[in-house]
């Protein structure tokens, strides 16, 4: 059995922060590379990621991943041996190069976006109108980071879909805070004998 989303795939989601508040405020800046806005009197770039990102990234996709995923697979040979941040970071860098070439898909890190406020602190990753993955760093729970993420998503993509895991309830309420509701789909998850749920934004 191995945890969601071990090769950079679509996996069940996680992100404890709450809704944004009304100190909230946004302007964009050529939205389709950054959105820049003040929260709680810090100003904060959502941007797309870079490769200088990648270690970074892969720090926050694994400690998160251990944290939150530990008690629902039980897996400490995959959380300890295989999911290792070197070889996350690896991963993403062998993705850029190759996908250097115009006869590869897209390269992933078009698709990353950070909330950086002089520290890179979370990451969602959107493929068309789904949500793939939300991460913030343990560390800054709780400060807003993922609803500022989640909403640049919704308001710069119309992001409408995403998948999260059945037992990961702290991050079904934090879905359903930002108007998503159970669609009543639901799905293994890659690998695992753990179900995810389908969650589907109301219009």
């Amino acid at each position: 059995m191995r945890l969601p989303c071990p090769k950079g795939k679509r996996g069940s989601l996680f992100s404890g922060q709450k809704p944004l508040g009304a100190n909230f405020s946004a302007a964009n800046i050529n939205s389709k590379f950054a959105l820049l806005f003040s929260f709680g009197g810090v100003n904060v770039v959502i941007r797309k990621a870079k490769e200088e990102d990648i270690s970074r990234i892969a720090e926050i996709l694994v400690f998160v991943k251990r944290i939150k995923y530990r008690d629902i697979f039980h897996n400490d040979q995959f959380s300890f041996g295989e999911l290792q941040v070197l070889t996350e970071a690896k991963r993403y860098m062998e993705y850029c190069k190759s996908n250097h070439s115009d006869r590869q898909p897209a390269r992933i890190l078009d698709n990353i976006w950070v909330y950086d406020d002089g520290i890179v602190k979370g990451l969602i990753h959107i493929e068309d109108t789904e949500v793939v993955e939300l991460y913030t760093d343990y560390f800054f729970w709780g400060q807003g980071v993922g609803s500022a993420l989640l909403k640049f998503a919704i308001d710069e993509f119309n992001v409408s879909k995403l998948w999260v895991l059945e037992k990961n309830t702290d991050a079904i309420a934090f879905y359903k805070a930002h108007g998503f509701i159970e669609s009543g789909k639901k799905q293994f998850a890659e690998g695992t004998e753990e179900l995810e749920l389908l969650l589907v934004r109301e219009a």
